[in-house]
């Protein structure tokens, strides 16, 4: 078998799992890690396709380092930064992806499969729950619909991904011949993230789906895949079932509870800030106790349940900036190449995920997610690999040696 057959096998497996397990995409990461040494040392390859900015890129993983010297728990600091430096992968992975750069909808249709069965299994969970892992009950908090993986927040914001995928693929060339199945894989995994009753994911994900088919609205020739986008929104809205149970932390006292509770997380957040305005506290040292959600004894939470909070408290002002610089370097970089080709829909596409990454990180926290994250280097590699080898963005950096 050839590399380059061997290469796209990996990628395509890793696409597959990573709405799926994260054991499994770890272990195809390392695979992948090993592919890129070997051709790196033993066939003394020189690889230059990678993040365009490495100056920015080294001080996003090094910026959690500084922290350490106010940490007062090691361990946890220690085990918060193993997760983050899983971004070093950014680099391995992009320069080895430009050998599946035509195959770039095979990848994200592995990925579509992978969350459509986790969907599927996140539905039966609601209808079949005393038979399936975690029965369905209201009176907890922690839900019940989470896919494969492990936990519903995490599956949501899997999920929210798998959606504009889905769009993407519906009003992609390609689509012409087979829109029904992304249109049913759109419905799967929009009820997936309605059964999961995450909020911030499906708020955040009906703001970016609105944002997506109002651009759509504008093109005639796919004006009419977006109105039936519309409209099988609004039949879904109309056909859920036990809307009660199902929307329940929707509810008016839930969500006052809910963000009191958040109120007082993200002010510990701040005064944790002012005692260590540089540095911070140390990374992943935030911790609070509060009351349960259901009033009964008490619980430890680990983190700010806000990217910007935690940043900002855990590694201080240093810490922001940097965070801040790596990911509004990202948002540049993509936008800018929408402006260039503003029909690209694969750019629209990764700028729609890397959006819902951070409307999802305002009440909660995203980066610190080992699976989210695996997902996003993932897509993250796909651009800047598309980008630096499309014809309108060759530059010789984006060669291999």
């Amino acid at each position: 078998m050839k590399n380059v057959d061997l290469i796209f096998l990996l990628f395509f497996l890793l696409a597959l799992f990573l709405p799926v397990s994260i054991s499994l995409s770890e272990g195809l990461y390392f695979l992948i890690l090993l592919i890129f040494i070997y051709k790196k040392v033993m066939k003394k390859q020189n690889f230059k396709c990678s993040f365009p900015h490495p100056g920015i890129f080294a001080i996003y993983i090094l910026f959690p380092l500084i922290s350490f010297f106010n940490s007062s728990d090691i361990l946890k600091s220690t085990i918060w930064y193993k997760r983050h430096i899983y971004f070093l992968l950014l680099t391995i992975v992009t320069p080895l992806a430009k050998n599946t750069l035509q195959e770039k909808e095979k990848l994200l249709k592995a990925y579509l499969l992978g969350a459509t069965v986790s969907s599927l299994y996140a539905i039966l969970q609601v209808f079949f729950g005393l038979r399936l892992q975690k029965p369905f009950n209201p009176s907890t908090y922690y839900t019940f619909a989470s896919g494969f993986l492990s936990h519903p927040l995490t599956y949501s914001e899997t999920t929210s991904f798998a959606i504009v995928i889905s769009l993407f693929l519906l009003f992609s060339n390609e689509s012409k011949k087979k829109p029904v199945i992304y249109l049913v894989a759109f419905s799967t995994n929009m009820l997936g993230l309605i059964f999961s009753r995450e909020k911030m994911p499906l708020i955040a994900t009906i703001i970016i789906v609105l944002l997506f088919i109002t651009n759509m609205l504008f093109q005639k020739q796919n004006r009419n895949k977006a109105i039936t986008i519309l409209i099988l929104l609004a039949f879904i809205a109309i056909i859920l079932p036990d809307k009660g149970k199902i929307l329940w932390r929707f509810n008016k006292n839930k969500v006052n509870l809910s963000l009191n509770e958040r109120l007082k997380i993200w002010r510990q957040g701040i005064e944790d800030f002012k005692h260590h305005p540089v540095a911070g506290i140390g990374f992943g040292n935030f911790k609070i106790v509060i009351k349960k959600w259901n009033n009964k004894g008490e619980q430890t939470l680990f983190h700010a349940h806000n990217n910007l909070i935690e940043v900002l408290a855990t590694t201080g002002l240093a810490g922001l900036l940097a965070f801040l610089l790596f990911h509004i370097t990202i948002f540049y970089e993509v936008t800018k190449s929408i402006v260039k080709e503003r029909k690209n829909l694969f750019f629209i596409t990764i700028l729609s995920i890397f959006s819902l990454y951070h409307l999802e990180g305002l009440s909660e926290c995203t980066f610190k997610d080992t699976e989210l994250n695996l997902q996003i280097i993932f897509f993250l590699s796909l651009f800047f690999v598309y980008k630096c080898l499309h014809k309108e963005n060759k530059h010789a950096t984006c060669k291999e040696k």
